[in-house]
């Protein structure tokens, strides 16, 4: 949804600005968002090849698109872009 009132207005949603990088995130992420954006915090290891993300969710869409090999079924109403999963939707 994030994804789709960007596309339509050209600005970002609402939210605290990162200290680190400005990037406008819900007050409740923002420690979350440092770990593993900008300390690149990965404690979540894939058990088929071992590649760690910062995210169960991160972890889930890597088996989908490296093992599973899933098509893309979510779609932007506004954009023609197309995702295995809707997170950025």
């Amino acid at each position: 949804m994030r994804h789709e009132i960007e596309m339509t207005t050209g600005k970002e949603t609402s939210g605290v600005p990162c200290h680190l990088c400005g990037k406008l995130l819900a007050e409740t992420y923002i420690r979350k968002h440092v770990a593993t954006v900008h300390h690149d915090i990965r404690n979540h290891a894939c058990n088929i090849c071992e590649k760690r993300e910062p995210t169960g969710a991160k972890l889930e869409e890597h088996i989908m698109l490296k093992h599973l090999n899933e098509e893309p079924q979510h779609g932007c109403p506004v954009c023609p872009i197309r995702q295995k999963t809707t997170p950025i939707l």
